[in-house]
């Protein structure tokens, strides 16, 4: 019988700005990967190409077809492992998202494909790269500097999620917006990381489990046909445990 769950393997090794640096030459250096990371990002978004499609209606036609996000402009040619853009307004969250074989290449790989200690946002490989699945895993460092996911430890703070509540999501083929429900610690190996192949009585279970996980009430409920979005990045003070952030696509 197929599978109704699996639960993703969280990989160990975890980033937060050389915390575990022994020696200064080595922050120093990790810092300067940091730095030359930003750089290749901030440079991508500068030279994508903005361009507005001059569209002609005609009878029957929507009044509001899709456009493909111009962030995503000439990602593809970059890098074909590129599969989408993920920004929380008002925050350092603004990155391509792209998809490798495995979940351990862009723990190093920039966008470009540069090895460098920062990496890239990514999707959990065993997901479908088109965010159909019940739930999804956006993976990324938590960044010293706050670039990357290190804007998430913010959402410990129920008065940062009430203004910062919302998370956009472009793909080749679609524009979505997820209300984050839940933010909480969760440890390597729980629950929290499973997908779902199926909706049921165990999803329903998944979902009431991770409201209750959650720091604070955000109000936003869920149910059996819900679409999650997971962002998962480390803590500064242990291995052992993430900090994810759920949200509701809506």
């Amino acid at each position: 019988m197929e599978k109704r769950k699996r639960k993703v393997k969280i990989i160990v090794r975890c980033l937060s700005g050389g915390v575990c640096a022994l020696f200064i030459g080595l922050i120093v250096l990790r810092f300067s990967e940091y730095h030359r990371a930003q750089e290749e990002y901030d440079a991508l978004a500068s030279e994508v190409e903005i361009i507005t499609p001059e569209i002609e209606e005609s009878a029957g036609e929507s009044e509001n077809p899709f456009t493909v996000n111009p962030k995503l402009n000439g990602l593809k040619e970059i890098n074909p492992d590129v599969i989408g853009w993920i920004e929380i307004p008002d925050t350092n969250i603004d990155y391509p998202i792209v998809q490798g074989e495995d979940n351990r290449y862009y723990m190093e790989h920039t966008v470009y494909g540069t090895e460098n200690a920062a990496g890239s946002i990514f999707m959990e490989a065993q997901n479908e790269g088109d965010f159909s699945d019940l739930v999804t895993f956006l993976y990324g460092h938590r960044m010293r500097d706050g670039s990357m996911f290190g804007n998430l430890k913010y959402y410990e703070s129920e008065d940062y999620w009430n203004s910062h509540s919302e998370i956009y999501v472009s793909t080749y083929e679609e524009e979505m917006i997820y209300d984050i429900f839940s933010v909480h610690r969760a440890a390597v190996g729980e629950e929290t990381y499973t997908l779902f192949f199926e909706a049921g009585d165990a999803y329903d279970g998944y979902l009431q489990a991770e409201e209750n996980k959650s720091w604070y009430d955000t109000g936003i409920e869920t149910d059996r046909n819900s679409q999650v979005l997971v962002l998962v990045t480390c803590t500064a003070d242990s291995k052992d445990e993430r900090i994810v952030v759920l949200a509701r696509k809506r």
